[in-house]
């Protein structure tokens, strides 16, 4: 109605008409369709845009302790439709990490990777050009920019900026020749792609009024957001007992129930001192829990530790070594962080380089990643297997991650590994790298059971019974 029968991204104010409204669709919804959409039909005019790749890699890292993108899992490739509502998996579906691991088995397709992953070229230019417009749309502090050492997250000053010209130009080129070029089933759908666009210049138009006209010092993009607003919808229709649509009477009684909370309860971050304490007695424990009997250390496991430890094998240009590096990379980084000493440093650490082993550093590094020594490395390749042994037996062993370090720094110190660091920070220096290392590592076994036995039921509609979403 106010747009006249068209819908355009900013018009006249209708009672004052020196001010401007400006139309847009929230941008976490936006990113939420794409993934969707991305998952579901392949995009392009040959179908060069598939997710078919992410979900090679899904299943080629399955299994394996330590993964070239350890969070991906189940619920972000195939997501059930509760599951798909999540925001954070959507973006992270498209971040750097992935799309580096993409770069890599790219690289090596044909030779250490399948040769599907040649092709892969198209849907990472999209991966990436999708990853760019949410993080530039999603700017949310002044400082964010600083600590990420990432321009794309820095506040708008300017009207003039670079990343406003890139949005109203080549993002919006890029989607019109994508669309151009192919089928209306070959690319998002119609509702999503005018969505896209008018979101775009709404906001690259709505920043740049505020800048120029009503004289802003700095624009932050995520205050355009309804996320707050539906968050607080949520909350009122959780506090209802369920999540279906409330009337009028719960609604009122939700926002009764959030104020009087907010009254009775003191938040953490306020300068209201709360002395009284909530712990209740039926919650304490009243008898010492009993000590579970456990099998020895598998000595097996100590052995092979020593063997490998002997006789280094030599390392491939695998996406499992190339994972390892990158999990080298932050180990080399709690030593710099936790020993300053240079000798010891320059153990673990090297020049950037081009090796393929650190391709997926180097797909990621905006400045501030390290790049491991060959021999933390393979140091590194050595407590992988050993970790591994000890997993597979499936001992109850108490304390399993102090018990496995205690052992590898033990065997470790009386072997020549390392032997150029300084003897005063040897125990510490070995210490760091096997907790370090292993730490993460039963973390990945962990998910990576938890995502072996997760179980997806998918729902075509939404059932009767709100046990169905409960289970």
């Amino acid at each position: 109605m106010l747009c006249s029968g068209k819908l355009r991204h900013s018009i006249k104010h209708p009672q004052d008409p020196d001010r401007k409204l400006f139309i847009a669709f929230d941008q976490c919804h936006l990113i939420k369709n794409i993934r969707s959409q991305f998952l579901a039909r392949d995009m392009g005019k040959n179908g060069e845009v598939t997710s078919s790749h992410v979900k090679s890699l899904y299943k080629m890292q399955q299994g394996s302790v330590i993964k070239p993108v350890r969070f991906i899992t189940r619920k972000h490739v195939f997501p059930s439709s509760i599951e798909a509502m999540s925001v954070h998996k959507a973006v992270q579906l498209f971040s750097p990490a992935v799309t580096a691991a993409l770069k890599l088995l790219q690289e090596q397709a044909g030779h250490t990777s399948d040769i599907t992953f040649a092709d892969a070229g198209p849907t990472i230019e999209f991966m990436d050009t999708v990853h760019r417009w949410f993080v530039l749309m999603d700017v949310s502090n002044c400082v964010q920019h600083i600590h990420k050492n990432m321009p794309d997250c820095k506040q708008y000053e300017s009207a003039f900026d670079e990343r406003l010209v890139w949005l109203m130009s080549s993002f919006l080129e890029y989607l019109e020749d994508l669309r151009r070029d192919c089928q209306p089933k070959q690319f998002l759908t119609k509702e999503t792609y005018h969505a896209l666009m008018l979101t775009t210049m709404s906001n690259v138009g709505c920043t740049k009024y505020l800048l120029d006209v009503v004289s802003f010092k700095f624009v932050l993009t995520r205050k355009f957001s309804s996320d707050p607003i539906e968050s607080f919808f949520g909350w009122i229709r959780r506090s209802a007992g369920s999540n279906d649509q409330t009337d009028v009477r719960s609604v009122l009684s939700g926002v009764e129930k959030a104020l009087k909370t907010g009254i009775i309860s003191a938040s953490k971050t306020s300068n209201v001192v709360d002395s009284s304490s909530h712990d209740s007695d039926a919650l304490k424990v009243t008898s010492k829990q009993k000590e579970v009997q456990a099998s020895q250390f598998p000595v097996e496991a100590r052995k092979l530790l020593e063997d490998l430890l002997r006789s280094p094998a030599s390392l491939l240009p695998t996406v499992d070594t190339a994972a390892l590096a990158m999990v080298g990379g932050f180990v080399a980084r709690v030593i710099q962080e936790k020993i300053a000493c240079s000798p010891c440093i320059s153990v673990v650490t090297k020049p950037a380089s081009s090796s393929p082993i650190d391709s997926l550093i180097r797909h990621q590094d905006r400045g501030g990643l390290l790049y491991p020594s060959s021999e933390l490395v393979n140091v590194l390749y050595v407590l992988k297997k050993y970790t591994e042994l000890i997993l597979s037996k499936r001992r109850a062993i108490p304390r399993p991650l102090q018990e496995t370090v205690s052992n590898a720094v033990s065997a470790m110190a009386n072997s020549e590994v390392f032997k150029h660091v300084c003897i005063e920070h040897r125990l510490q220096f070995l210490e760091l790298v096997c907790m370090k290392f292993c730490k993460p590592v039963f973390t990945n076994y962990a998910l990576g059971v938890t995502d072996k036995y997760d179980v997806r039921k998918a729902l075509h509609h939404k059932p009767l019974s709100r046990k169905v979403l409960k289970l």
